[in-house]
């Protein structure tokens, strides 16, 4: 009897607690433009272009450090329920970084896609699950 409720008592999965602001209102894609309606849609020639969230040409992307992209708005809308990358599953730690590179590929790639939108890039309102700490086995 006491093996089962020891058994029952250890961790089955590791959960990720972060916190988020709470709203009376839930947050919107409108909430997160500081200028302009949001990018045109494009649909994108390449796969690595396109979002998957959205499946459109990445808008004001960011990256983590597992290496996936979004759109800023996507991926801040979906931080608002996951602590989660949305194709890896990877935990994230700390707030997505903005992809410089990839949005000049993505200007020279789409020359007539006229994204005028705006964003801030603001993660107000989160705060990132701490990272467990790793274990370093001492040197010999």
């Amino acid at each position: 009897m006491r093996v089962a409720r020891i058994l029952r008592s250890i961790p089955t999965r590791i959960s990720i607690l972060g916190w988020r602001k709470p709203r009376v209102q839930a947050l919107v894609h409108a909430d997160l433009w500081v200028a302009g309606e949001g990018p045109p849609e494009q649909l994108p020639i390449l796969d690595h272009h396109e979002c998957g969230i959205c499946h459109h040409v990445k808008s004001h992307p960011v990256s983590y450090i597992c290496g996936h992209s979004h759109c800023y708005v996507c991926i801040r809308l979906w931080l608002e329920h996951e602590w989660m990358c949305p194709d890896c599953r990877t935990p994230m730690y700390h707030d997505p970084f903005r992809h410089w590179g990839e949005e000049a590929s993505l200007a020279s790639a789409y020359p007539d896609w006229n994204d005028e939108s705006i964003v801030n890039y603001s993660w107000d309102g989160l705060i990132f699950p701490k990272a467990p700490e790793v274990l370093v086995p001492d040197s010999p």
